[in-house]
């Protein structure tokens, strides 16, 4: 820590912001304007979009466009209004929180402000070279302003904690890669609702109002999928308890599956029902006897038809959710196999669901190189070499290849950099 340094710089940074103020200061006929727009700023931060542990706040999309309609006082003005005005709002617990609260949402400002100053440069001269264009000087300015966010940002982080400013960027910028397109299509939308249709301030008011509902009904449907998610993930543990199957198997599974599914482009939804498939492909075992379940000899006929039942329970369970209920398919269907000889129906070639042949297969390559204790462990390798032997027979042949190239990544991608790419977040 070099808290000297790092204050230092923090107030430099929120000098310059009040000197911006100062000199481009909104005029009078804007006054109504900057209070709607801060009242908007305000109540979009005080209600971010939250995903596990991230969250993305609309409100730095009221600022950026406030810049590029009243100019870059108005904007910083809107800065400081909404930003300072939402935490003091929140009412931290004692005097000393809110001393500290108040002086990292103000440096936070401050970094906004300054970013917003080149944000407003690079829309000036923006409009200046591409004079035909609309949509030009809006993305390069938005671009430029958020690229000077995050060195200002890195900067002060690597000033605060002795950090590579380089690695410390790097981290910035990856941390606010998927809230930048948010929040810039929240920008044009107020600027196009503002600019073009020209409603003027109430209008403006209406619209971000309908804003605030869209962000709250989004925050809204997001909660009720982390319920959904933390509920699943702590049913693994009490699954993978009663089995022999190597601790973590199905979040592995669903880790693969949705690799898959993201390098063949399917859409959310159909993602979001595919990791769920595979996380819970195996939730039927649950009212399978332990004896069969731990078994090291092979099942006996009745043992294999009781074992065999699983994913028709499985799939009964997961019809009685609405939410979880698209993923049924892929439970009930994980053990068809392509040739039609597998169950509990029989299914053939691609009459059985992609997602259920995409399980299938993740499903069997998990348990081949992190098996039960008294099971061979085979390297990936080997494994892949197992899995394409049984191509046409068991597995989908062309999945086959994707399986191969997904795993071939991943050992050379490295687990972190594979995970960012394929990411199992369901917002992505």
């Amino acid at each position: 820590m070099r808290p000297r340094a790092w204050k230092a710089f923090s107030a430099i940074l929120c000098g310059l912001a009040i000197v911006v103020i100062v000199v481009c200061h909104p005029s009078p006929a804007q006054f109504g304007s900057v209070i709607m727009l801060a009242l908007g700023s305000l109540l979009l931060n005080l209600l971010p979009i939250k995903w596990k542990t991230s969250s993305v706040n609309l409100g730095p999309g009221v600022e950026v466009a406030t810049v590029w309609l009243l100019g870059v006082g108005a904007g910083v003005l809107v800065i400081a209004l909404g930003r300072l005005g939402s935490l003091l709002l929140q009412r931290p617990t004692s005097r000393g929180t809110l001393t500290t609260a108040l002086w990292s949402e103000g440096v936070n400002a401050a970094v906004a402000s300054m970013s917003s100053v080149v944000l407003w440069y690079v829309y000036a001269f923006s409009r200046v070279a591409h004079p035909g264009s609309r949509i030009a000087p809006l993305f390069l300015s938005a671009v430029a302003g958020w690229l000077a966010g995050v060195t200002l940002s890195a900067v002060g982080s690597s000033i605060r904690y002795g950090s590579n400013v380089f690695r410390q960027w790097v981290a910035e910028w990856v941390d606010d890669a998927i809230r930048f397109p948010v929040q810039f299509v929240a920008a044009l939308a107020v600027y196009w609702t503002y600019g073009t249709l020209r409603v003027g301030w109430w209008g403006l008011f209406v619209f971000g109002l309908f804003l605030l509902l869209v962000a709250y009904s989004a925050r809204l449907y997001v909660g009720m999928t982390e319920i959904y998610w933390s509920t699943v993930e702590s049913l693994m543990p009490a699954i993978e308890a009663k089995t022999p199957l190597a601790v973590g198997h199905s979040k592995r599974v669903a880790a693969l599956a949705v690799a898959m599914g993201r390098k063949l482009c399917l859409g959310g939804e159909e993602i979001r029902r595919l990791y769920f498939g595979a996380m819970l492909h195996d939730v039927g075992l649950a009212a399978v006897d332990e004896p069969i379940l731990n078994s090291p000899e092979p099942l006996t006929v009745e043992q294999f038809c009781a074992m065999a039942r699983h994913p028709v329970i499985g799939a009964d369970i997961m019809s009685k959710s609405g939410f979880l209920g698209g993923s049924r398919d892929i439970i009930l269907h994980h053990h068809e196999r392509f040739d039609g000889s597998g169950y509990p129906s029989g299914l053939k070639g691609r009459a059985i669901p992609l997602g259920a042949r995409i399980v299938s297969m993740a499903d069997a390559f998990d348990a081949m190189t992190n098996p039960p204790p008294y099971s061979r462990t085979l390297s990936e390798g080997e494994a892949l070499v197992e899995i394409e032997r049984f191509a046409g027979t068991q597995f989908d042949p062309g999945l086959v290849r994707l399986l191969v190239e997904v795993v071939r990544e991943r050992a050379r991608w490295g687990e972190r950099v594979f995970q960012f790419n394929y990411s199992v977040d369901l917002d992505r």
